[in-house]
């Protein structure tokens, strides 16, 4: 069958020796090796096409490999991947502006082969279309362009503006081309003061995408804009930081994907700043002027077309639309983890009588309860409360959150997206209940070092306008005095950064600190890398600051300092930021403050790393000018282990090794092992870093948006955020990822099982020995619903314990 279908391949493609309309390929089960004996050339405004049906009942990786003629190994070709879920999809890719590995551009009229493959070789794909086929055009009697790169992507039929051309105007045209989204508005040109386009005298409908999306953590501001058009204001906006931060960077906060959303309804409609208004048109035809602070001279598309007409605007809309879920497809087979744990209640029944919530916890521990409440009618902010006994109002307090709805990349790089209700709002009323869909709510119960051992019973009363329900609650507090961890856990710390964008708010960069530390601590969570200034003269003093605010927040020592060394190296030599380590290490001194781990390298190995062969010189020539200070370092590949020497506390994770014979070979006098980025959380805190005896679990990041915090898809990654923007900068209730309450849920694992492997009792150490010959060795397999077996593994050492009491 592979030979048939590669012979078709080239019966098919001789016949195309330049671009055309439509180049159809062959189709079926991958692979799909197409090697014509004519180059294909394939134009700005066509696109490669793929579509067909997953047939698995979970999502696979389809896989797409394209040679132009320069191509002779993987980084010089182009290796494109998307996880489709289970049913039809549709993928496409405009190859011209498409880039190899190496980040060059793929010669899209040079193009010598196709190979589409399915990554687990299963079968499990069918292919129907594969072909190359130019875009829909814009309608007769309009007209559209797309600004950017000469050689970025093109879709929706627009036609290229780049800087130069003589239809922008402006002392300081760049091209900009951004990641995720759509190529409409991932591309564009800022420093456009002037955009003229031809068009005869009268009346005109005028589509303007004025939106710059951003990279990295960086979501362009405007505050001042004004558009014009023929000398007429289509557009005058003043802001203040304040107003733009509440109206724009939290726009998407209180957005909530129902049921059915995709990429395009939940995030991909509102992106791109497009803005249409009716305009007079002169005899010179139409003129725009762009003028403001910021990206306010950012442009990325534009329609014209006759009055009381939108259908070339309705065209590129629909045409990102189709961009958007073919490249962002939803996987609405699954929901994320620990979507719809708890028990539910019924708001329709608000007089019936209820199980209660139950809750087992000690003496200076916590404990993690869940629940749904569902309704037939829309509920608008129910007021959801917990009264606790007025006996222990001062050993036992509570949090109480409600799960806000969003559609998540499936991992990091993932375009796959998934329905999950993992942000946590920290106002339980700030969510309505909509029929046919369950509202969950988590709530974390703390328990004071003096809290008496009982039964305490409390309720949670949900207020609604027909009344109120009341959902009893038993808190059942164990007499048994947990031992702490003894490996802790945390998350990388940093500031806010749109904080840091202006005068107006960044003052408030140490409130936000602060509050995050305090949450942290309150939910137990003591093993963070705080968020710390780079200790330069003049900002010593801040992070000094920084490093006491951190222990004075519970944070053990060492505090791991993740950038202020790396961003040392970025700005002075080696002798100087060994010098200015060295003044830092004194001050902290000074100051009480444990000296921290000193992050020196991130990932060497990774190909996007530099300087990685100069590491063991750089830390030899740091330990001589700076005595005494300790060096860390994050490997995620086994080949990084020629640095080992480099440091002496070495943060691995799964890409590197991390089962329980890589922890041991690691550990050594001298060689402290810490594990990172498992996006394990409960498992991890708890059962993996007691079977492995690593001293640490790093999870990343606290505060990593991209671009817009509440907007997945228009970046190089998701977001990873542990604490959500709010428009406070310390709010009293905080918002927060679950990950938060799992990390806290694990480390109180961990001091169950340090408490049942001190007892001497046949029956502790009956079930200590069950628990380590059930958990595999392996990380792979050991972590495989690994929050469900440490679930499991609590429940079985609380009933011990309330035998033994």
């Amino acid at each position: 069958m592979k030979i048939l279908q590669m012979l078709a391949a080239l019966l098919l493609i001789g016949s195309f020796d330049a671009a055309a309309e439509t180049m159809e390929f062959p189709t079926g089960t991958p692979e799909i090796d197409v090697a014509p004996s004519k180059a294909i050339s394939i134009a700005a405004g066509e696109e490669l096409v793929i579509a067909g049906v997953v047939t698995s009942r979970a999502p696979v990786m389809l896989a797409l490999r394209i040679d132009d003629g320069q191509s002779t190994s993987y980084a010089t070709r182009v290796n494109e991947e998307r996880e489709l879920p289970p049913g039809p999809f549709e993928w496409r890719l405009p190859i011209s502006g498409a880039k190899r590995s190496n980040g060059q551009l793929i010669n899209a009229n040079d193009i010598r082969r196709l190979i589409l493959f399915e990554a687990n070789s299963e079968g499990l794909v069918r292919v129907d279309q594969f072909r190359v086929r130019a875009t829909p055009q814009i309608p007769a009697g309009a007209i559209g362009v797309s600004l950017g790169s000469v050689d970025a992507p093109v879709i929706a039929g627009l036609s290229r503006i780049a800087p130069g051309d003589a239809r922008i105007f402006g002392k300081h045209q760049t091209a900009l081309r951004r990641p995720g989204l759509d190529p409409v508005v991932a591309n564009g040109v800022i420093g456009v003061e002037r955009l003229h386009l031809d068009w005869p005298r009268g009346r005109a409908h005028l589509s303007l995408w004025v939106e710059d999306i951003g990279d990295w953590e960086n979501l362009p501001r405007v505050l001042q804009r004004r558009i014009r058009v023929n000398g007429v204001d289509i557009l005058y906006q003043q802001k203040t930081p304040l107003q733009w931060i509440n109206d724009r960077y939290l726009a998407g906060r209180d957005r909530e994907p129902g049921p059915g959303e995709d990429a395009w309804t939940a995030y991909g409609r509102y992106r791109g700043g497009l803005l249409s208004a009716d305009i007079d048109v002169a005899e010179t035809g139409v003129d725009i002027e762009f003028a403001g602070d910021g990206a306010s001279t950012f442009v990325s598309a534009a329609t014209l077309e006759p009055a009381g007409r939108t259908s070339a605007r309705d065209l590129v809309e629909a045409e990102r639309r189709v961009w958007m879920t073919g490249n962002f497809p939803v996987d609405a087979t699954q929901t994320g983890a620990g979507y719809f744990d708890g028990p539910t209640y019924d708001l329709d029944a608000l007089s019936a009588s209820v199980d209660p919530l139950k809750v087992t916890l000690t003496p200076g521990s916590g404990a993690r309860a869940t629940f749904l409440l569902r309704s037939s009618r829309h509920m608008g902010s129910p007021l959801v409360e917990i009264d606790l006994p007025i006996p222990a109002a001062d050993g036992l307090s509570s949090d109480i959150f409600v799960a806000q709805q969003r559609l998540e990349r499936t991992g990091a790089g993932s375009h796959l997206l998934r329905r999950t209700a993992r942000m946590l709002r920290g106002d339980p009323s700030a969510l309505p209940i909509v029929p046919g869909d369950p509202r969950r709510y988590e709530a974390w119960l703390s328990g004071a070092n003096n809290l008496r051992p009982g039964a305490y019973k409390g309720v949670i009363r949900v207020t609604v306008p027909s009344g109120r329900l009341s959902i009893p609650l038993v808190v059942d507090v164990l007499p048994i005095n947990l031992p702490p961890p003894s490996a802790v856990a945390g998350f990388y710390l940093d500031e806010a950064p749109h904080l840091t964008w202006f005068e107006e708010t960044r003052p408030q960069r140490g409130a936000q600190l602060g509050c995050d530390l305090r949450t942290l601590q309150k939910f137990g969570v003591s093993g963070g890398a705080p968020g710390l200034s780079t200790p330069t003269a003049a900002g010593l003093a801040a992070f000094v600051q920084d490093a006491r605010r951190a222990v004075d927040a519970g944070v053990r020592a060492p505090l791991f300092a993740y950038t202020p060394l790396k961003r040392l190296l970025a700005s002075e030599s080696v002798d100087e930021a060994a010098a200015s380590l060295a003044a830092a290490m004194s001050a902290l001194a000074r100051a009480s403050v444990p000296a921290p781990v000193w992050s020196v390298t991130d990932e060497p190995g990774n190909a996007d790393q530099t300087g990685g062969d100069n590491l063991l010189a750089l830390a030899a020539k740091l330990r001589a000018s700076a005595p005494g200070i300790r060096l860390g370092g994050q490997f995620n590949n086994p080949a990084d282990i020629k640095f080992i020497s480099a440091v002496d506390a070495v943060l691995i994770n799964q890409g590197f090794g991390i089962d329980i014979a890589d922890v041991a070979r690691l550990r050594r006098p001298g060689l402290d092992v810490w594990l990172y980025n498992t996006g394990e959380p409960r498992f991890t805190a708890g059962l993996w870093l007691w079977m492995t005896g690593a001293s640490r679990y790093l999870q990343w990041h606290a505060r990593m948006p991209t671009a817009d915090p509440f907007d997945p898809t228009d970046g190089r990654e998701g977001d990873v955020q542990v604490f959500p923007p709010t428009p406070e900068a310390c709010p009293d209730r905080q918002d927060v990822d679950l990950s938060l309450i799992e990390m806290a849920e694990g480390l109180v694992d961990q001091r169950w099982l340090l408490w049942l492997s001190r007892r001497n009792d046949a029956d502790a150490r009956g079930l200590l020995a069950k628990i380590k010959s059930t958990i595999p060795s392996d990380w792979a397999t050991a972590s495989k619903d690994g929050a469900t077996k440490a679930r499991a593994m609590r429940e079985d050492i609380i009933e011990l314990a309330r035998r033994l009491k």
